[in-house]
């Protein structure tokens, strides 16, 4: 509860840093990246939870989608509540969309697109097709 609490303020005080400093000013402000926990496997023949993004991209462009993967399916296997790994997720992608496409525009609106579709995809189909091996 506490890291999806503090993923909301980081995007509120963005948000709230654009309305005042302006929009450049405000994603330009060094965003947080989220890269790939140190505790996490990497072993695509553990199953869905060991393998990034599963059935989707690594990558958006030049937004590595790996570490909010990572956290997800970190989240996923600690059995903690579906609907906040989920919403984590999307908020983990959209701060490395922010990392990555400072400025407002064409690049920064797809890659939210992306992170709707990604968080859309786990929302429906996560944990349904996730397969842990012993």
């Amino acid at each position: 509860m506490k890291s999806l609490m503090r993923r909301c303020a980081v995007g509120i005080s963005a948000i709230l840093a654009m309305f005042i400093l302006g929009q450049g000013s405000a994603l330009a402000a060094d965003p947080p990246f989220i890269g790939v926990p140190a505790g996490y496997v990497y072993d695509p023949s553990l199953g869905n939870l060991h393998d990034y993004c599963s059935y989707s991209p690594d990558w958006y462009g030049s937004v590595d989608l790996r570490g909010p993967c990572a956290m997800h399916d970190m989240c996923y296997e600690r059995k903690e509540d579906k609907q906040r790994c989920d919403q984590e997720f999307r908020l983990d992608i959209g701060m490395n969309c922010r990392y990555v496409y400072r400025e407002p525009g064409i690049g920064l609106n797809g890659c939210y697109d992306a992170a709707e579709a990604y968080y859309q995809a786990v929302a429906n189909l996560g944990r349904k097709t996730d397969r842990i091996s012993a």
